[in-house]
C-alpha cells in the first residue's frame, strides 16, 4: 500500500492519485490497487513506467532490441549538439540530414545509434555529425543493462527480438 510507504517527503494526494491512474491505464495496477503480473515486471525495470511498458510491449511486437535502444537513448543525455551544428560547416549540416528519418525523432535516434555503433572511430564520426559521443556511449551501457534486466528471472524475457532494418521499423513506430 503506497499510503503506508515511509517516504522521506510524501507526495501530495493528487500526485499519488494521478500516478495510480497512470499505472491502472498501463495495466500495472488492478482495481484494488494491487500490482498485476505486468506491474510486477514493470517494477523490476529501473525506468519511468511508460518506458517500462514500452519495453514489455515490444516483446510481443518482436522489436525489443529497437525499443531498448530508443529507451536507452531517451534515458541518456541528449545526443545532439545543436549549438555546434548551427556554428559549424554546411558539410556537418548535410551529414546530419542524411541520418534523419522523416517518420520521427525516435527513429532518427535509433538510426543514428545503429550507424554510430558500426563505426571504428566513433569519436570522429560524432564530431563529423555534431553528435555527443559520451551520450551515445552512456546509452549503449544503459541498453546493455536494460537487456540484462529483461532477461532476469523477475522479468523473464527469453528472447530479445529485432524487427531488422529500417524497412521494418513501422512496428517500432507503433
Amino acid at each position: 500500500d503506497v499510503h503506508l510507504f515511509p517516504f522521506m517527503e510524501k507526495p501530495s494526494e493528487d500526485s499519488l492519485r494521478k500516478a495510480a491512474l497512470l499505472l491502472r491505464r498501463l495495466g500495472a495496477l488492478d482495481r484494488q490497487q494491487q500490482l498485476t503480473k505486468l506491474g510486477e515486471k514493470m517494477a523490476a525495470l529501473p525506468l519511468n513506467p511508460l518506458y517500462a511498458n514500452i519495453l514489455l510491449q515490444s516483446v510481443e511486437m518482436e522489436c525489443t532490441a529497437e525499443a531498448a535502444t530508443i529507451v536507452a537513448l531517451l534515458s541518456s543525455d541528449p545526443i545532439f549538439y545543436e549549438s555546434r551544428l548551427n556554428k559549424e560547416s554546411a558539410a556537418r549540416v548535410e551529414a546530419r540530414k542524411k541520418l534523419t528519418i522523416h517518420e520521427g525523432d525516435h527513429l532518427t535516434m535509433l538510426a543514428i545509434y545503429r550507424e554510430w555503433d558500426k563505426q571504428k572511430d566513433g569519436v570522429g564520426w560524432c564530431r563529423q555529425h555534431a553528435l555527443n559521443h559520451a551520450s551515445l556511449v552512456k546509452a549503449k551501457e544503459i541498453r546493455k543493462q536494460l537487456l540484462e534486466v529483461l532477461r532476469s528471472k523477475s522479468v523473464g524475457v527469453t528472447h530479445i527480438s529485432s524487427c531488422g532494418g529500417q524497412e521494418n521499423w513501422a512496428v517500432v513506430r507503433r
